[in-house]
């Protein structure tokens, strides 16, 4: 009986193997041929687009695309070392885009160029600035999100130290208001505005984060990672409590100030001083949770930002 058992038992596993390897290969054929379909989709969307449309035309945007496969091909490239890299590229292949559309001779949009050459460059340069901005109002969006809010650990703050941490954390975000323009990008400020204005309002946010006890520093470290809303509520409070604290609306992010500090040449390293502040200097007065409001900045960061980003990242919970 054992032994018809044992048969029965390897007849069926036999018989279930075979179904597996039917059902691998039906899968794997299934996928050739799923592959098959899209790439002679592709190749025929290719073939009707050039037959469509003039020459000149379609190479210049095969150019353009081989462009954009070499972007995203490789991580290390410099146009990856920070988000203003990527952002200029954006608008400058935007601008060769629309330019291509609109005085390439077999464009479908040529005719505009031929009407009135100077309103086609206008375009070219509208289309290039509006493509620069969403980029950067995306860019912007991202590193403002409120954060998961941790719950404090440790003593708790009394309204008195609530109000001096407050004007502490005004001024940091005062600061920061003064070199961060939601509307005009730093490429065109940096043309307006000289780069000493901006140098000196860095420094002067050094000085303060420095000069920080640490429960101030911790204050203002989970603050600017919490929900505005929730912060601007708290400021109001207080300011109807002690008129030295100010009334105003919270527009910014530890995310935020790690990106707008920048490294200007050898003799303006502020944003290199800032990361060695939050993961050198004074990373043994951080609690827990502004640890991790640090290492979150530092990851919405580019690590190829900064040479010494991952050692930074490393340190903060060593």
């Amino acid at each position: 009986m054992v032994t018809e058992e044992k048969k029965i038992v390897k007849s069926k596993t036999a018989e279930e193997d075979e179904n597996s390897q039917e059902n691998t290969l039906t899968i794997k054929w299934s996928r050739y041929l799923v592959i098959f379909v899209v790439v002679a989709a592709i190749v025929s969307l290719c073939w009707w687009f050039v037959s469509s449309m003039g020459r000149q035309f379609t190479t210049f945007n095969l150019i353009l695309v081989i462009g954009w496969l070499i972007y995203f091909s490789d991580e290390t490239n410099y146009l990856h070392h920070a988000q203003e890299h990527e952002n200029r590229f954006k608008s400058f292949m935007a601008m060769l885009f629309s330019y291509n559309l609109f005085f390439t001779v077999d464009s479908p949009l040529v005719f505009i160029s031929a009407w009135s050459w100077k309103f086609g460059i206008g375009l070219t340069f509208f289309f290039g600035f509006v493509t620069h901005c969403r980029d950067r109002s995306a860019h912007r969006n991202r590193l403002t999100i409120p954060r998961p809010c941790l719950e404090r650990l440790g003593k708790r703050l009394s309204k008195r130290e609530i109000h001096e941490h407050c004007k502490t954390l005004q001024k940091v975000v005062f600061s920061l208001k003064e070199i961060d323009h939601t509307l005009i990008p730093s490429t065109v400020t940096s043309f307006i505005s000289p780069i000493s204005r901006s140098s000196e309002v860095e420094k002067a946010i050094l000085s303060i984060l420095f000069s920080t006890t640490p429960d101030e520093l911790n204050f203002v470290i989970e603050q600017m990672a919490s929900d505005p809303e929730e912060l601007n509520y708290v400021i109001e409070q207080m300011a109807s409590d002690a008129p030295s604290v100010k009334k105003m609306k919270i527009r910014g992010s530890l995310s935020l100030l790690v990106y707008k500090i920048k490294d200007r040449g050898s003799n303006h390293m502020h944003r290199t001083k800032l990361l060695e502040l939050l993961t050198f200097h004074r990373v043994s007065d951080l609690s827990v949770q502004s640890r991790a409001n640090v290492l979150d900045a530092l990851q919405q960061m580019m690590l190829t930002a900064h040479k010494d980003a991952a050692k930074y990242a490393v340190n903060v919970f060593k």
